[in-house]
């Protein structure tokens, strides 16, 4: 069995026994310690390597928002036992206490606390962690030689027929998965894959004006919620070229159907990783990339039916304090950090970072107001959409032509097609009817 690992995040000397137990751990040969600073390297980590100790603290407001955010998204693993996430509290608060316990933290700790006592505590939890990453490790090495020969057989077959394999993405905002050789199909002049992704819980396809040249419609994967970054961690979007994706509920797959299938994430800066790409007559997959298997744990649970919106875990942490009444904002946490405390007395509600929509560089405007229209219309100059990435490109580049398939003009996507109608209608709201 693999050595255990015993995460650090964002714990500097200020605790004594933190220097103690990192030497300490570091010596051992069934234990890999592990220093990270970044939120999004910790949950990347965490995906990749279920079966973990993480240390961490708790001593500001933004602290707090930062460790909420990384126990959210890794529940189903706290839930499993898989993770063991333990926090040295600097905050005297009982209601900080109630929200990290509820959100699976297994034990507050003192700052204060001997190495001593701080060890006998990690090799307890460690002992059943063990046990369940044997298991689950048992579980993987099956998987892992039926999925090689599934990919065996998967190459043979598309090699000849209408499907070709290329090498996988390195890309860290890929988010799809072919789960099975046969969800590749072509059914007379159409082909059809089925994708394991994000379901529609967690982003919607959006559907994008044509351009001149473009032979099928264009779509776009839009997040429900901008600034999460479990998903897509580059600036960009996912495209697809053809009828518009359906989500199957019954067996948890996008299906992707197009005479000249195009998946493909395009970035700010002009970059095109293919997942789909028509080619030749024929079609060529992208192998499953590590960032995206890394990721399936969070693709699956998106799926299940009793997926906890972000709008109901605001409004979990709004609810009712332990006294009964409102909570306000974590901005409303008020108090001076003195001799390691921080009195955290205040509300822990109100207006999240997620209530603002438009911050995604792609990310235009659905339904706005006329109020809010018309105000838009005075700051920016006539015919450009928030969703619009600057117009079309001038002339043609080398990738334009691609074998008379549907980007046969440029590759950058074209502006959202809702918002585009919205505009046209301007000029009709308000007219005279009187002839």
């Amino acid at each position: 069995m693999s050595s255990l690992n015993l995460i650090f995040f964002k714990l500097g000397a200020n605790i004594p026994v933190v220097k103690e137990l990192f030497e300490h751990y570091g010596r051992k040969d069934d234990f890999q310690v592990q220093d990270i600073q970044d939120p999004a390297d910790l949950t990347l980590f965490i995906s990749k390597h279920p079966g973990a100790i993480l240390l961490f603290k708790v001593q500001t407001k933004e602290e707090l928002q930062t460790m909420l955010g990384v126990l959210k998204s890794n529940k189903k693993l706290i839930k499993k036992g898989l993770l063991k996430p333990s926090c040295f509290l600097f905050v005297k608060n009982k209601k900080v206490e109630t929200i990290l316990h509820k959100y699976g933290c297994q034990e507050l700790l003192e700052p204060s606390i001997k190495a001593k006592t701080a060890s006998f505590k990690i090799d307890f939890w460690s002992r059943n962690l063990r046990k369940l990453i044997a298991d689950l490790e048992k579980k993987e090495e099956a998987k892992k030689v039926k999925s090689n020969a599934d990919e065996a057989t998967s190459s043979s077959k598309k090699d000849e027929g209408d499907y070709v394999n290329v090498k996988a993405l390195e890309l860290q905002s890929d988010i799809w998965l072919l789960k099975h050789p046969n969800d590749a199909k072509k059914v007379l002049r159409r082909f059809l894959i089925r994708m394991l992704g994000p379901s529609p819980h967690i982003g919607k396809w959006v559907e994008l004006e044509q351009k001149p040249g473009d032979k099928n419609q264009s779509w776009m994967f839009r997040l429900a919620n901008p600034d999460d970054n479990t998903y897509i961690m580059d600036k960009g979007a996912w495209y697809f070229s053809g009828m518009k994706p359906e989500f199957d509920w019954k067996i948890n797959r996008w299906n992707f159907t197009s005479d000249t299938p195009i998946l493909y994430f395009y970035t700010e800066a002009g970059e095109v990783h293919y997942r789909l790409k028509y080619n030749n007559r024929k079609v060529e997959i992208s192998d499953n990339s590590e960032v995206a298997l890394a990721k399936e744990e969070f693709i699956l649970e998106s799926c299940e039916n009793k997926v906890e919106f972000e709008a109901e875990e605001q409004e979990e942490v709004k609810g009712k304090n332990i006294e009964g009444e409102e909570e306000g904002s974590l901005d409303d946490l008020k108090g001076d950090v003195k001799k390691g405390e921080e009195d955290l007395g205040g509300h822990l509600g109100g207006k999240s970072s997620t209530d603002e929509i438009d911050g995604s560089p792609m990310s235009g405007k659905l339904n706005s107001s006329k109020e809010d229209e018309d105000e838009e219309k005075k700051k920016k100059p006539l015919g450009h959409e928030e969703g619009d990435l600057g117009g079309h490109m001038g002339g043609k580049s080398s990738t334009d032509e691609i074998d008379g398939g549907p980007l046969s003009g440029s590759l950058k996507p074209g502006a959202e097609k809702e918002a585009e109608e919205e505009k046209k209608r301007e000029g009709f709201e308000e007219g005279d009817l009187g002839g």
